[in-house]
């Protein structure tokens, strides 16, 4: 198993600080992690290099992308990700208005026959909460 990482430059207390979660971890990268974000499309196989947990959610920097993709955290250790940030800053406070009450409404959802219901906010949604694109390769 891999070591649970920082990222490069930031401790734990920074990124606690800015997610504005005191709870705020580095999580083990060898897990399956799914970028779910287009309805209709095949999912794609993401490859963690660094996890950052954040309660149900997660922060999540693959391997050989400087993209950061937010997502569902499961019970099984999965993770569904249906956001992207150009940075780990950006990414952190796109997670308080992922976090924040008032961002229900703008939640969509969908029904997968192994995990029930789930967000999806990608391509329409995440961009309001300030995402800078929408996925691997994305003009969105």
């Amino acid at each position: 198993m891999a070591e649970a990482q920082l990222p490069p430059g930031w401790s734990r207390q920074q990124i606690r600080d800015v997610s504005r979660d005191k709870e705020a971890v580095a999580l083990d990268p060898n897990r399956a992690v799914k970028w779910v974000a287009h309805p209709g499309a095949a999912d794609e196989v993401l490859h963690p290099e660094i996890v950052l947990g954040f309660h149900s959610l997660c922060l999540v920097k693959p391997v050989d992308d400087d993209d950061w993709y937010m997502g569902s955290l499961y019970d099984d250790g999965s993770i569904d990700c249906w956001a992207a940030y150009a940075d780990l800053y950006e990414a952190l406070r796109g997670l308080q208005a992922a976090q924040a009450e008032d961002f229900r409404h703008l939640r969509l959802t969908s029904t997968t026959p192994d995990r029930g219901v789930h967000q999806r906010l990608c391509p329409a949604v995440a961009p309001a909460v300030g995402s800078s694109q929408c996925g691997p390769g994305s003009n969105s």
